[in-house]
């Protein structure tokens, strides 16, 4: 062979490595466009869906027009708040007006981490009749299949908090279509979503929205009570470090996903949270 074939040769099989890789590069193109377009579908959905749940696409005319003046009203005082804090008006006007927005929202969503209380907020609040509480996490672990739940748990895993969202959303969208039909029947009642996804609250544009966490000290109560848990049930070390380390894990992923700016309600205490919870709700708590 000749050194213009040998030449010939290696301009070749660079040029086939070169369009390998530049194809191999495509197709992550591709994968990470067709993910995106996945989600942009799925909030779209999401935001439909929405849509029928909150003015009722098949309703009568008279209940959109009643969601718009909800709206309207809630702009109204908003205004009336605004105005009575620069100008320095009446605290307990401020109050009443305070009290009136707090009614004229249907749905509200608390963001909590794991072991942040969810099952204990679901529990406390069980007995009052003013909101439906609704632990997403809990409801999907019923409701959604099994393949869906299977992407939920690997992109956790992985700590891809991109396909989580996905996977989170696709699962809360199957939890909300069971429980329309119960919200539309009580045009009363009002909502409590429990999540753990802050990438599934923010798409919830028309709702009140907030996120709590433990303090620093309150978690590492969180954490020794979740060891004494696994020993009493006769658990080993290397099951307790890596519940531990799970829930670390999952607290740090949790303030992460979090907007830099957010404003995050810190609590100390399980009692805490369900103070600040029920003094939001104005849900008076009973004997």
């Amino acid at each position: 062979m000749s050194y213009h074939d040998i030449v010939k040769e290696l301009i070749k099989k660079r040029a086939k490595a070169e369009t390998g890789v530049y194809n191999t590069r495509m197709k992550e193109i591709a994968t990470e466009r067709a993910t995106k377009e996945k989600f942009r579908r799925q909030n779209k959905e999401a935001e439909i869906g929405e849509e029928m749940f909150e003015d009722g696409t098949y309703e009568p005319l008279g209940e959109r027009i009643s969601t718009s003046k909800a709206r309207d009203g809630l702009r109204h005082l908003a205004q009336v708040l605004v105005s009575l804090i620069h100008k320095g008006g009446n605290q307990k006007e401020a109050v009443s007006v305070a009290n009136q927005m707090k009614n004229l929202i249907k749905k509200h969503v608390l963001v909590l981490p794991s072991k942040g209380g969810k099952s204990l907020m679901l529990h406390k609040l069980s007995s009052q009749k003013q909101y439906m509480v609704i632990d997403l996490d809990d409801y999907m672990r019923t409701l959604c299949k099994r393949d869906m739940l299977e992407r939920l748990s690997e992109a956790r895993r992985t700590h891809s908090s991109l396909m989580e969202a996905i996977a989170y959303t696709e699962c809360a969208n199957v939890v909300l279509e069971h429980v329309k039909g119960q919200i539309k029947a009580n045009k009363s009642l009002q909502v409590l979503f429990l999540t753990s996804c802050w990438a599934w609250a923010q798409q919830r544009k028309r709702d009140a929205v907030v996120m709590a966490c433990p303090s620093k000290e309150f978690f590492e109560e969180i954490l020794t009570a979740e060891e004494k848990r696994i020993k009493d049930n006769h658990g080993t070390d290397a099951e307790v470090l890596t519940a531990r380390e799970g829930l670390r894990v999952s607290r740090q992923d949790f303030l992460e996903s979090l907007p830099a700016d957010a404003e995050i309600a810190i609590y100390s205490s399980y009692d805490e949270l369900e103070k600040m919870v029920r003094e939001r709700l104005a849900i008076v708590k009973t004997l």
